[in-house]
């Protein structure tokens, strides 16, 4: 945009607009997510609500703690995938208000971040299931080592390694994220979050979680013919289908050129990822601990334990 000063045209900054043979320049409205928006209060209502919801599953978890249920869900792991589903939810804050350059760094990797551990700790379960259900008589070395070296929490802190190194690679490569303005129009600017290379993180972030996700639903599958109380296939296909659907579309987001809606896209997909292990994982145990108490026993886990080896042998 330029305007006159009656001997020559100069332009105006991008920040600014000016009519045709105008000779001020006018200020752009700012378009972001303000908190006392419509859209910005839902997203801090659902993102609260899961908060408190992650609360009352980690009070019944630590009340019923010692319980079959919990123990087959994962005992004291379901703490950490609490607590990373909570940091993930505390994430969706940070793409409401203005973007500045705090939440421009943080707001991605502690999604990220967050959410390979969960996703890591979902895996590690459906895989030590699958292994004393059908691979424990077979390759009995490899399940002893596994055991013995502790591999479960080895391949949890290897996952999230991978995770944290990749964002943290970014975020050197990007030591300044500049607040850039996206699909400018006559009066508007819009205000994002971008690097050089942002896409490659978010689309390696999106990889690397995507193949997690496939190996949870690799190893729930294999375990579908599992006794109901170890049976995680249709919930884990659920909140993986659900998170990838989600992510894709901000994917789709990035590529048709609709920018300014992209916090708001990946706020939705955050919370869609979230809920979808909350809802599909956790609350139908905690329907079953407080609700169906008399399936929650040793004696209801053996006799379902016994059904399923007569089964096979038949």
């Amino acid at each position: 945009m330029e305007f006159s000063n009656r001997f020559e045209c100069v332009n105006c900054s991008l920040q600014q607009w000016s009519p045709q043979k105008s000779f001020t320049c006018y200020d752009r409205a700012v378009i972001y997510l303000r908190w006392g928006s419509n859209i910005s209060i839902a997203l801090s209502v659902m993102a609260s609500a899961g908060l408190l919801t992650m609360a009352g599953i980690t009070l019944v978890f630590v009340v019923y703690l010692n319980s079959p249920v919990v123990k087959a869900a994962g005992g004291r792991q379901c703490f950490l995938m609490l607590f990373t589903l909570a940091s993930g939810c505390c994430s969706v804050f940070l793409f409401i208000g203005k973007p500045n350059e705090v939440t421009c760094r943080v707001r991605w990797p502690l999604f990220t971040v967050s959410f390979t551990v969960c996703l890591a700790c979902i895996f590690v379960r459906s895989f030590q299931i699958v292994c004393i259900f059908k691979m424990a008589t077979k390759l009995p070395k490899a399940c002893d080592y596994w055991v013995k070296y502790s591999g479960q929490y080895v391949f949890v802190f290897a996952s999230t390694s991978i995770s944290a190194i990749d964002c943290f690679v970014w975020m050197v490569q990007a030591p300044v994220v500049t607040v850039s303005n996206y699909n400018l129009s006559q009066k508007e600017i819009f205000p994002l979050c971008t690097t050089d290379n942002n896409i490659s993180i978010f689309l390696s972030g999106f990889l690397y979680n995507g193949l997690l996700g496939c190996l949870c639903f690799v190893f729930a599958f294999l375990g579908k013919d599992l006794p109901k109380n170890y049976n995680e296939a249709k919930c884990i296909s659920f909140s993986m289908v659900l998170y990838i659907a989600s992510w894709s579309c901000c994917i789709l987001v990035i590529v048709s050129g609709f920018q300014q809606y992209l916090p708001l896209a990946q706020a939705l997909a955050a919370l869609l990822s979230l809920f979808g292990i909350l809802v599909a994982y956790f609350l139908p145990k905690c329907y079953i601990i407080l609700f169906k108490p008399q399936c929650n026993t040793a004696v209801f886990f053996q006799s379902c334990i016994q059904d399923y080896t007569k089964n096979r042998e038949v």
